[in-house]
């Protein structure tokens, strides 16, 4: 991969992310503006520095050390975007569960769509 196109995939990660989890929140009962809100902006803080820091390690370390990385950052993601939830969604009750809900979500439907599109 030509270290050009990683512009390009940063923003598909993140658009494709930013679509997914928006969908899967409303799915869910996210359905206030200020909260869809909420949920857009955490994926904007996250995606970025995970896709970012992934490929680091990709590069790096190659595919093991990127599958091992991306499991760890997994999971401090939906910690992360759990307590965000939490602390600023207004009617959430499980925001960790809704963080897991989101991030398995747009994961493997992540991983769906690259093997149809790559």
């Amino acid at each position: 991969m030509p270290i050009n196109n990683i512009p390009l995939i940063m923003l598909y990660c993140l658009g494709s992310t930013i679509v997914i989890e928006g969908l899967l929140a409303l799915l869910w009962g996210v359905r206030r503006m200020a909260d869809q809100l909420i949920v857009l902006l955490v994926n904007v803080l996250t995606n970025p520095l995970l896709v970012s820091i992934g490929y680091l390690i990709l590069f790096r370390f190659g595919t093991t050390g990127f599958n091992v990385a991306t499991a760890v950052m997994e999971v401090a993601v939906v910690l992360v975007e759990g307590w965000i939830y939490k602390k600023f969604l207004t009617a959430e009750k499980r925001p960790f569960l809704l963080s897991l809900f989101l991030n398995a979500g747009s994961f493997l439907i992540g991983l769906a769509l690259n093997q149809l599109i790559f």
